[in-house]
């Protein structure tokens, strides 16, 4: 009777798989990090939207007189206002009201932008 040695891993199977395991682990860790950067950029998108809508809202119901200022709540960004007549013949009066922010990274190339339509009555004069 022969005895039979039980088979083990060689050095080179072991090597094998553990360079498949860290490739593997590189890539998680890669895509891991992917995803965290696009949700910070997310999350700053989501913060620049809302207090540019905010400003948008104040500017249009007349709260806000100001052509230009900081972002409350966001250090280095600033935000512009534009005023613009639309030329329609049957309204008098209508608006174009845009909202540029601007990111602290690039200060002459707006970030995003905001419109809105505006209309307000003109009384006739007396």
């Amino acid at each position: 009777m022969t005895r039979s040695r039980p088979r083990a891993f060689t050095l080179i199977e072991v090597i094998v798989a553990l360079a498949i395991a860290g490739g593997a682990l590189v890539l998680l860790i890669a895509a891991s990090q992917a995803a965290l950067h696009r949700s910070l950029n997310a999350r700053k998108l989501s913060r620049v939207s809302r207090a540019a809508e905010s400003k948008l809202e104040e500017c249009v119901e007349g709260a806000e007189h100001a052509f230009a200022g900081d972002c409350a709540d966001l250090p280095g960004w600033i935000w512009r206002l534009r005023l613009e007549k639309e030329e329609t013949q049957e309204l008098d009066g209508l608006k174009v009201i845009t909202l540029a922010v601007y990111s602290p990274e690039a200060p002459f190339k707006p970030y995003r932008t905001y419109s809105r339509l505006v209309y307000q009555r003109l009384e006739p004069k007396p």
